[in-house]
């Protein structure tokens, strides 16, 4: 800019009377507006880059789920861990079904099991014990009732029993023994017409809970007797058909034994 005003004087100086100050003005303008786009022409480009940067940049991930505890199922001759199964003929089932949990979210939750009624006690309580050592919280089990509707009951893992905790015990003859785990005398309910008589069993183990101040019983059986079985007297407890079911400290809830005890004898923790 400086040299068109020296440029301009040099050729308008000698012409007195023509108005050089206002060309001069309008030059400078001019070249001022000219400096304002280059300038803005020399942003635009870095303007343009920002926009697709933002564009381009990728969302960031979810998290993943965290993963779910497996489903049981019980079968005759074995059982399934979310859909593995363990045959119980083979050797060492015990330890077959550690290792099928093993690295599974088993720790402090609650675990479904299906069972049907004509599986065997010991089959369901070997499924317990290895829930118990993974640390499971409860075992919730699913077997169908007599008339064929569901049943869920839910059974407490690793609890420790007060010496005056009640074993309701159906044997071999499907007779029901009623004893504490400390030991003594059993009561004893013969079978009925067709099959344990839940209905007087059922009241007798009621009626020693009402004396024993623990927050469980016991269930068990002998290894040839059906679960169903047990599930009926278990339901025959908690849910009579005649006066209040136990609550609170006084046999609220029900645990099955992993090993069969003897009626009268002293009851060894799991």
């Amino acid at each position: 800019m400086l040299a068109v005003f020296r440029l301009a004087t040099s050729r308008f100086a000698k012409f007195s009377g023509f108005p050089i100050l206002p060309v001069l003005a309008a030059a400078v303008a001019l070249g001022g507006c000219d400096d304002k786009a280059a300038s803005s022409r020399d942003k635009a480009p870095a303007a343009s880059a920002s926009s697709v940067a933002s564009v381009v940049t990728p969302p960031s991930a979810a998290p993943p789920a965290p993963a779910s505890p497996p489903q049981l199922a019980i079968y005759e001759g074995g059982a399934s861990v979310g859909g593995e199964r363990i045959d119980f003929t083979a050797p060492d089932p015990k330890g077959r079904l550690a290792a099928a949990l093993s690295g599974k979210p088993i720790a402090g939750e609650e675990i479904v099991v299906d069972a049907a009624r004509n599986n065997k006690t010991p089959q369901v309580a070997l499924v317990f014990a290895a829930l118990s050592e993974a640390k499971a919280k409860s075992a919730r089990i699913r077997t169908p009732k007599r008339d064929r509707s569901n049943a869920e009951i839910t059974f407490p893992l690793g609890v420790k029993r007060p010496d005056c905790t009640v074993v309701g015990f159906i044997g071999k003859d499907v007779s029901i023994n009623v004893w504490p785990v400390s030991g003594g005398t059993a009561q004893r309910y013969a079978k009925g017409m067709a099959g344990p008589d839940i209905t007087l069993g059922s009241a007798g183990v009621r009626k020693q809970l009402a004396t024993c101040d623990s927050p469980v019983w016991a269930v068990s059986s002998d290894d040839s007797v059906q679960w169903g079985l047990v599930v009926d007297l278990v339901l025959g407890v908690m849910h009579p058909e005649e006066g209040p079911p136990p609550a609170g400290n006084h046999g609220g809830s029900v645990v099955l034994l992993t090993k069969p005890p003897v009626p009268g004898r002293k009851v060894e923790n799991d």
